[in-house]
């Protein structure tokens, strides 16, 4: 064997090698996309879920409200303080850290001790749970956070 072919055969293999890595690399990138895509997706739907059950909630309860009632409700809701930060806007609720295999009916199990669940949905080790109740959300959200779940601690955040 030359020193040539020896040489071209170094070449070939290292070449070889860059090529396996820049493919490794694409592949890594592209699951990475993906997976940004879908939890984007999922959270579009979700959001979008929620606008029509509270759309179709708000138009049963106007059809049913008086003159009267619509407009106490109509100044209530101008004289109503926004001062207090803390308070939660919307009872939809982060979970971290959920083991593997967790079902969403189990996790609507877990939180219905708390208060009506509206909806769930579980993307990979995360969820999102939709409360009816934002006082419901806010002592399921303070009794579950650090709270252990099926050997896994999880973590309850307000979305």
């Amino acid at each position: 064997m030359s020193s040539d072919s020896g040489i071209d055969f170094m070449t070939a293999t290292i070449n070889l090698l860059t090529f396996y890595w820049i493919g490794i690399f694409q592949l890594v990138n592209a699951a990475s996309t993906l997976h940004i895509s879908i939890v984007t997706i999922v959270e579009k739907k979700t959001d979008d879920q929620s606008t029509k059950n509270e759309s179709a909630a708000a138009e049963v309860n106007n059809n049913n409200a008086t003159d009267e009632e619509k407009k106490d409700d109509a100044k209530n809701a101008s004289t109503k303080s926004n001062d207090n930060v803390d308070e939660l806007q919307v009872p939809k609720l982060f979970v971290g850290r959920l083991p593997s295999g967790t079902k969403e009916s189990q996790l609507k199990e877990l939180f219905s001790t708390y208060g009506q669940v509206t909806h769930c949905d579980i993307v990979g080790k995360y969820g999102f749970v939709h409360m009816k109740d934002k006082e419901e959300a806010r002592v399921a959200m303070e009794k579950l956070n650090n709270h252990s779940f099926n050997g896994s601690t999880i973590s309850v955040q307000v979305h």
